[in-house]
């Protein structure tokens, strides 16, 4: 099982799957955990009167979820929207941007499933994955240029890390490259 973040890339690689939570080989500190995960009251204005936990929205582009309200300011962006929706209304998300939000655990498994599913649909050879994986970080990195760019015009601190897109592109590559010159 690999991490949730490479986890597409490490299973292009030949892994069993992946983990997207606190598995074998994450370290978590299980009381802190579960502390920021409690469910808090709703403040009295925002018409919801049930409690709530921390929500998180899927970005495929990305390959991780982001909070709640990063995830809103970037599917808000016109720029990135476009790149960044689930385009799978029939059977995920059948109003957009509100289906990933709302629904956003149902979209999370969904969106990590088809991911697998369409690894699994190319041809088994290695280089061929590992290609697709390599032109993927790059499209990750030119969005994530605009989205850190986004997030900062909207005076959102988190920032997605481009230097793991572009370190991504580089292993990719040298893997492709690599596996190739041994079959020659």
């Amino acid at each position: 099982m690999a991490p949730g973040a490479n986890g597409l890339s490490l299973a292009a690689c030949g892994a069993a799957g992946y983990e997207t939570g606190a598995g074998q080989t994450e370290r978590c500190h299980y009381p802190a955990f579960t502390a920021t995960r409690r469910p808090q009251t709703s403040p009295p204005n925002d018409g919801d009167s049930g409690p709530r936990g921390s929500a998180y929205v899927y970005f495929s582009t990305f390959g991780r979820s982001l909070p709640r309200k990063v995830g809103a300011a970037l599917l808000a962006d016109p720029q990135l929207r476009g790149s960044l929706i689930c385009t799978d209304d029939t059977t995920c998300c059948p109003d957009g941007v509100t289906s990933m939000i709302t629904d956003w655990r149902e979209h999370a498994v969904r969106s990590r499933s088809r991911e697998l599913h369409h690894l699994e649909q190319m041809p088994s050879s290695f280089t061929w994955r590992l290609n697709s994986i390599g032109r993927s970080a790059e499209r990750s990195l030119a969005d994530a240029r605009l989205a850190n760019a986004a997030l900062r015009e909207a005076g959102i601190a988190q920032q997605l890390p481009e230097g793991t897109f572009r370190a991504l592109v580089r292993v990719a590559d040298e893997l492709r490259t690599r596996s190739a010159e041994q079959v020659a």
